[in-house]
């Protein structure tokens, strides 16, 4: 194991210094050439936050399709990977942890021809984690050397372009040559699908059928609480939407249970849906 470490941090410093030589400012443009039909190993860092990891969601098809026989492990912060949980389009996922030494373990264990990391997220860590993994090819966006990102770790990037953040994860793979339609381009979130009349029965039990209808999300997981908005708030828009006819639904994830105490001050009722996996 740490033979193989120090063989791979080899590798990668050779590249590193292959970069400096070119000039750290040079965009690596060269094409990466995959025979279609090899079981390659295909690593896709995701960037934090439910919203960035389905932007991502296109790429995972789009490598699929072009490679049916690879695998795709995907790596990200567990919360955000949620969103993409039944994706039909990855092999493997991984989960970061809060420690470096077992990233650093993570990176170097997972098998990888190739590394992506998507945008937004080149990060310092991200990019220097990288240079643990098995892969010739790490693929990422340019960050400017200060500030704490080093894209020169990565073996190419691309410019940044002011575009949606779909078109930028999908340009990543510009350098295997995969094009894509705008359609291909749509993000795409998969439910879990144990019963399939199970909608129709929902909506059936709950008088909902014929109904206007409002899911909300009203908290972000045990590790987001920084970014989320006051239940108060939520109340009001909630008491807002009921006077306009719309029946409200609120989604509380296993670690937000504390939320469902804050609805007894909501001046309408709502229907509480709790995911205790």
């Amino acid at each position: 194991m740490v033979k193989k470490l120090i063989i791979r941090i080899f590798k990668s410093c050779i590249s590193i210094i292959c970069r400096f030589g070119d000039g750290i400012g040079k965009t690596n443009q060269t094409e990466i050439k995959f025979l279609k039909n090899s079981p390659y190993h295909i690593v896709l860092v995701a960037p934090f936050g439910i919203g960035n990891v389905l932007m991502i969601s296109p790429i995972l098809k789009l490598l699929k399709e072009t490679y049916p026989h690879c695998s795709i492990s995907v790596i990200g912060e567990k919360t955000s990977l949620e969103i993409i949980k039944y994706n039909p389009y990855w092999d493997n996922m991984h989960f970061l942890s809060k420690h470096a030494i077992d990233n650093i373990k993570l990176f170097a264990t997972v098998s990888c021809d190739i590394l992506m990391c998507g945008y937004p997220g080149s990060s310092f860590r991200m990019a220097f984690y990288s240079i643990f993994s098995s892969s010739k090819y790490r693929i990422a966006y340019e960050y400017p050397i200060i500030g704490g990102y080093s894209s020169f770790l990565f073996t190419h990037t691309m410019p940044r372009i002011k575009k949606h953040f779909v078109d930028m994860n999908v340009d990543l793979l510009k350098f295997q040559k995969i094009n894509s339609s705008v359609d291909e381009r749509k993000p795409k979130y998969y439910f879990y699908k144990s019963n399939d009349n199970y909608e129709k029965e929902f909506l059936e039990t709950h008088s909902l059928t014929n109904e206007k209808i409002v899911g909300m999300q009203a908290g972000s997981a045990s590790e987001g609480g920084g970014k989320r908005w006051p239940f108060s708030r939520f109340r009001e828009v909630a008491k807002e939407l009921t006077k306009k006819g719309y029946k409200i639904i609120l989604f509380v994830g296993p670690d937000e249970k504390e939320i469902v105490c804050e609805t007894n001050g909501m001046q309408c009722d709502c229907i509480i849906l709790i995911d205790n996996t």
